[in-house]
């Protein structure tokens, strides 16, 4: 799966401030994926947590931007605010995931590697387990934050 940023505004002569479109592009998954709406993959090409359940989301801001999340099957959908979501794992952990992106109609919830390091996580896959610990400690304190069913880590 990839994800990047891609702002594709064009810088004017004139001394208006150019209009800028964003987007963050992620790969479509292939197949069926059987999942129900608690259900978060965690995506390591995908560069935002995301979900297009707004009950899912507390702390939310809504807000118009020109964010726009595009898939590998070139569906795009526009970012209508963000917030923070808390669940919890299989080992009773709780796991809060904040700037998680609203996109409305997106059918899945992605957890973002790349926005877990940037958060100071180390995670590694193992055995069929995703385990994350803080980067000041030893990966002996990580938790397990998924678990792979099939080719998809949830």
């Amino acid at each position: 799966m990839g994800g990047k940023l891609d702002d594709s505004s064009k810088l004017s002569s004139r001394k208006t401030r150019p209009q800028r479109n964003e987007d963050i592009n992620i790969s479509t998954l292939s197949g069926m994926v059987p999942t129900n709406d608690n259900t978060w993959l965690i995506d390591s090409g995908a560069s935002r947590h995301m979900t297009g359940l707004r009950d899912h989301l507390t702390h939310f801001v809504e807000k118009e931007t020109h964010l726009h999340v595009v898939l590998g099957d070139d569906a795009r959908y526009n970012v209508r605010g963000f917030g923070t979501s808390n669940f919890y794992l299989d080992s009773d952990m709780q796991l809060k995931l904040e700037e998680v992106l609203y996109l409305l109609g997106m059918k899945r919830n992605l957890v973002s590697i790349s926005a877990l390091e940037d958060k100071g996580y180390k995670i590694t896959f193992s055995e069929g387990r995703v385990l994350a610990w803080h980067k000041d400690s030893h990966i002996s304190s990580s938790k397990v934050i998924g678990v792979r069913e099939n080719s998809l880590y949830k």
